[in-house]
C-alpha cells in the first residue's frame, strides 16, 4: 500500500457512498475485460468490522472494463481515520484480483458538512506489479459526524491552538473544514473557552 500521511484525527460517524462508475479499468481476464466491483473499508479495521459496518461492497459486473455501480453504501464506524476503496476483479476459481485503489482520508477528504462528487484515480498496491495506469472510479460521499473529532493522544493541544497556526498547518492536521469555519467564527467573536466544547482532547461541557 503506498504511503500516506498520518492522520492525527479519529472520526465516529456514517459514511454514505454512492459508487457510480469505473472508467478505463484494467483488464484482469483473459478475454479483454474484467468482472469488476468495488470494496470499502473503514480503517483502522476492528475485530467485529462486519457488525459495525467497518465494510461494504457493490455487485459485480460482468464483462466491462467501464462498470456503472450505481449503488448506495453505507458505513458506520468509531474512531477511524480513513476510507479505503478497492477495485476488484471478480475470479470464480481462486482469488479475487486487485484493480487498484484509493484511500481517502475522513478529515480532509470527507468532513466538509456536504455530499461530495469525486473522481478518483485509482493506484497500484506496491507489491501489486500492477501498471502505473489503471484507470478511475466515481463516488459521491458525504460525512456525518456523530459529534466529536479527537486527536491521537500525542496531539495534546486545545482546538483553538491548532486553528491559530497557519492554514497549512491546519489542513495538516485533518481539521474538518467545517469545524475550523465555525471555531474561526467564534474566536472573531471573543475566542474559546479555555475549557469547553471546542478543546481537543478533553470534556465537554
Amino acid at each position: 500500500m503506498a504511503a500516506t500521511t498520518e492522520s492525527p484525527f479519529f472520526y465516529s460517524g456514517v459514511v454514505n457512498v454512492r459508487a457510480i462508475s469505473g472508467r478505463n479499468l484494467i483488464a484482469a481476464d483473459s478475454n479483454g475485460l474484467s468482472d469488476p466491483y468495488l470494496k470499502l473499508t473503514v480503517l483502522p479495521d476492528a475485530p467485529d468490522a462486519k457488525k459495525n459496518k467497518h465494510r461494504a461492497k457493490t455487485a459485480v459486473i460482468k464483462k466491462t472494463l467501464n462498470p456503472d455501480w450505481n449503488e448506495d453504501l453505507v458505513l458506520e464506524f468509531t474512531d477511524a481515520k480513513y476510507i479505503l476503496l478497492q477495485c476488484k476483479d471478480e475470479d470464480m476459481l481462486g482469488h479475487n484480483d486487485p484493480m487498484g485503489y484509493v484511500q481517502l482520508n475522513i478529515g480532509t477528504d470527507l468532513a466538509s458538512c456536504r455530499e461530495k462528487d469525486m473522481t478518483l484515480r485509482l493506484l497500484p498496491d506496491a507489491d501489486s506489479g500492477l501498471p502505473t495506469v489503471l484507470g478511475e472510479i466515481r463516488i459521491r460521499a458525504k460525512f456525518t459526524d456523530s459529534g466529536s473529532a479527537r486527536l491521537a493522544a500525542v496531539y495534546d493541544v486545545s482546538l483553538e491552538q491548532a486553528l491559530l497556526r497557519s492554514p497549512d498547518s491546519t489542513e495538516a492536521l485533518g481539521v474538518p473544514a467545517c469545524v475550523k469555519l465555525m471555531a474561526d467564527t467564534i474566536i472573531m467573536k471573543g475566542g474559546l473557552a479555555t475549557e469547553g466544547i471546542f478543546r481537543v482532547p478533553g470534556d465537554a461541557v
